[in-house]
C-alpha cells in the first residue's frame, strides 16, 4: 500500500468516525435499540452518525414482568438485578438522545416484535417517515435468565419477531435466508 491510498471505498468504510459501511442519505430500520450499551444501540448511533436516517425500535421491559417489585427496583443502587431492570427500562430515551447527538435525524417507535399486526406495521411507519428503507438491522431479541417461563413466550419475543420483520417482503424473504443460512 502506498501513502495516501484510501483504506476502504466511501461506501464501506469501517472507522468508528467515518460511519457504519453504509452511504449517507440512506434509510435503515434497526430494531432492539433498548440498552445504550448494546449492540443495537451502538450500531444505530454509528448510522446517524454516518448521515443515515434511522428508524428504530425498542421494547420497554417494565421491571414487575421479571418478578420485581417496581417501587423497591426504582431505589435501587447496588448494582444486580433490580438496578439493572429499572434502570433498563427507560433506557431508548437515552439511546435516542445519543443518536440526536451524534447529529442523526431519528424516529423510535415502542414496539412488542411478538405481535404479528405490529411486525406488519413495522415497515410502513419507517417508510412513512422516511422512506423506502434500505437497511435492516434485525437485532431485536427477548433474554430472560429463568427457564420458567413457557417456551412460547420466548418463541415469540425472539425468533418469530424477528422472522415476520425479514420476510414482509418476498426480497425481505430471501435476504432473511441468505443472511442467515449462509456466510460470504
Amino acid at each position: 500500500m502506498t501513502t495516501g491510498e484510501p483504506l476502504s471505498s466511501p461506501t464501506s468504510n469501517p472507522s468508528p468516525d467515518g460511519g457504519a459501511g453504509v452511504e449517507s442519505g440512506r434509510v435503515a430500520l434497526v430494531t432492539g435499540v433498548n440498552n445504550p450499551l448494546g449492540i443495537g444501540a451502538g450500531i444505530a448511533v454509528a448510522l446517524a452518525r454516518a448521515g443515515v436516517s434511522v428508524f428504530a425500535t425498542y421494547l420497554a421491559q417494565p421491571v414487575d414482568d421479571y418478578g420485581l417489585d417496581p417501587d423497591e427496583a426504582a431505589l435501587a443502587v447496588e448494582p444486580g438485578e433490580a438496578l439493572y431492570r429499572e434502570r433498563n427500562s427507560r433506557s431508548a430515551e437515552q439511546v435516542v438522545a445519543r443518536m440526536r447527538a451524534a447529529g442523526g435525524t431519528i424516529e423510535a417507535w415502542e414496539a412488542d416484535l411478538a405481535d404479528p399486526g405490529v411486525a406488519e406495521k413495522l415497515f410502513d411507519r419507517a417508510e412513512a417517515a422516511f422512506g423506502t428503507v434500505d437497511v435492516l438491522v434485525n437485532n431485536a431479541a427477548y433474554c430472560v435468565r429463568d427457564s420458567f417461563l413457557p417456551v412460547e413466550r420466548l418463541e415469540g419475543r425472539s425468533a418469530t419477531g424477528e422472522f415476520r420483520v425479514a420476510t414482509l417482503t418476498a426480497e425481505g424473504l430471501d435476504r432473511h435466508w441468505l443472511v442467515n443460512a449462509r456466510a460470504p
